[in-house]
């Protein structure tokens, strides 16, 4: 590198985003060579070919590998491609998604989104509470939950307010038979769940408890 930064984060996909005073935010490549013509006032990492780019008088748009804007127009936010999807909002109508080629994926807009994750994406209605979409647009589960979490191991955590937290699996079926009052997501198969009275246990992909005790700490598989 023939030039020193004030800021430098970790490389992704083969790039690395550079942060120099009084200019703003660009990306450099393995041989450090900054592949932006311009400079930006935010940058988010590559993820599938992609980089989101703001312009604080434009809004936010992403580039490719070359450093070239690849879509036509700018959105008030977006979020970093996941499964060839990308989260856009719109302040006038809300949240969506654009595929590879810049196209506005769904026809309705939504008060929130999260990205795709294992198919699917969290959505939020501000009037019915959180679902899941899939790549079709198709809601997954029956009803509305008062908060969830990004699918993670084919399974989702839930939270409906007055029982407390379960899981869904990628049927948008709750696997527990009883309600906990707090749940961790999958890692290598388990979960680590609470009960207030009780402490912590974990549960297998079919909801199952799996400890003759409960514990109280316990920390994820790995």
């Amino acid at each position: 590198l023939s030039l020193w930064y004030d800021y430098t984060y970790t490389f992704h996909e083969g790039f690395a985003s550079v942060y120099y005073d009084n200019k703003g935010w660009n990306f450099i490549n393995r041989e450090g060579k900054e592949i932006c013509d311009r400079w930006y006032d935010d940058v988010h990492y590559f993820s599938e070919g992609f980089a989101a780019v703001k312009d604080k008088n434009k809004g936010w748009n992403f580039i490719n590998r070359d450093g070239e804007v690849v879509f036509g127009r700018w959105y008030d936010n977006v979020h970093s491609f996941h499964e060839g999807l990308a989260v856009i909002k719109d302040k006038n109508k809300g949240w969506n998604f654009i595929n590879r080629d810049g196209e506005v994926v769904f026809g309705r807009w939504y008060d929130n989104v999260g990205h795709f994750s294992d198919g699917f994406a969290k959505i939020e209605n501000k009037n019915k509470g959180f679902n899941f979409i899939n790549h079709d647009g198709k809601e997954l589960c029956d009803r509305w939950y008062d908060f969830a979490f990004d699918f993670s191991e084919g399974f989702a955590q839930v939270s409906d307010r007055i029982n407390g937290w379960n899981f869904i699996n990628r049927d948008g079926k709750e696997i527990c038979d009883r309600w906990y009052d707090e749940v961790c997501s999958f890692h290598e198969g388990f979960a680590r769940v609470k009960d207030k009275n009780k402490g912590w246990n974990f549960i297998n992909r079919d909801g199952k408890e799996i400890c003759d005790r409960w514990h109280y700490i316990a920390s994820d598989f790995h």
